[in-house]
């Protein structure tokens, strides 16, 4: 099947959620891939923040906010096949950008080499946030343990409300959710020996309990082109507190695009 026959038959199955007015004279997409246990709407509030002349948009995962009644995902090799579908559909080789936050990062990274290997369709940049590179960040067994072990290590990332913990209906639902993104984490492995043909910006804060900052470097091992980082005061969910600033620095680095 030829790519015109592909782009086609693609059709948009809700996997994209748009936050800007979509409009043609939009000089490229800002596609924005959310952390474990998150949502699209995480980045609801980017949209306003983000140049005009940039389309937003972010990833929404099954088992969440306007999905919930979905099944939660388990493997990436799903998740990242039907992300590149639904771009296929509504973005077709238009200029695109990636940000992921931690989970997103790996996601944002696997969705663009498979894109570069399959299509032909190079992001313009991938923002990677918050987690080592994924040919450095392997493997991991807390899928897999009891819930208050779980639950600790959720809270020592202080991603999660403590109070969601104390409902016990809603521990469940989120629970399940982050366990379903940790599998998808821990049992992900790269495949493609490929080197991604897009610049590559790190984020993370100073105090990450996840990631060392010199541990951003390793990005730069996946890339031909140039790899720059950031550093940003704050913990794991850095990106909480520094909206103004994140968003100004993601301007200045589409804006040379």
């Amino acid at each position: 099947m030829n790519t015109n026959t592909l782009v086609k038959n693609k059709t948009s199955s809700g996997w994209i959620r748009n936050f800007s007015k979509r409009n043609s004279s939009a000089k490229m997409a800002l596609i924005c891939f959310p952390f474990a246990g998150g949502g699209a709407n995480i980045y609801r509030p980017w949209a306003s923040f983000i140049n005009q002349d940039i389309d937003v948009s972010a990833i929404s995962l099954p088992g969440r906010e306007s999905r919930i009644l979905e099944k939660n995902i388990h493997h990436s090799d799903e998740v990242c096949e039907a992300i590149v579908a639904e771009l296929i559909a509504d973005y077709w080789k238009k200029p695109i950008a990636f940000f992921g936050h931690s989970m997103g990062s790996m996601l944002a990274y696997e969705v663009a080499i498979r894109l570069q290997e399959n299509y032909d369709w190079i992001p313009k940049l991938l923002l990677a946030s918050g987690r080592q590179a994924p040919h450095k960040k392997i493997g991991g067994q807390l899928h897999l343990a009891a819930d208050d072990i779980f639950i600790n290590e959720l809270k020592r990332l202080n991603g999660t409300p403590a109070a969601i913990f104390e409902d016990a209906e809603m521990r469940q639902i989120v629970l399940a959710i982050l366990r379903a993104d940790y599998t998808l984490l821990e049992t992900y492995r790269m495949n493609s020996k490929i080197l991604l043909r897009a610049p590559i910006v790190t984020c993370c804060g100073t105090a990450d309990p996840e990631v060392q900052v010199s541990e951003m470097k390793f990005w730069s091992e996946l890339t031909v082109m140039d790899c720059a980082h950031h550093v940003f005061d704050g913990g794991h969910f850095y990106l909480n507190t520094h909206v103004k600033e994140l968003t100004q620095l993601i301007n200045s680095l589409l804006e040379r695009q």
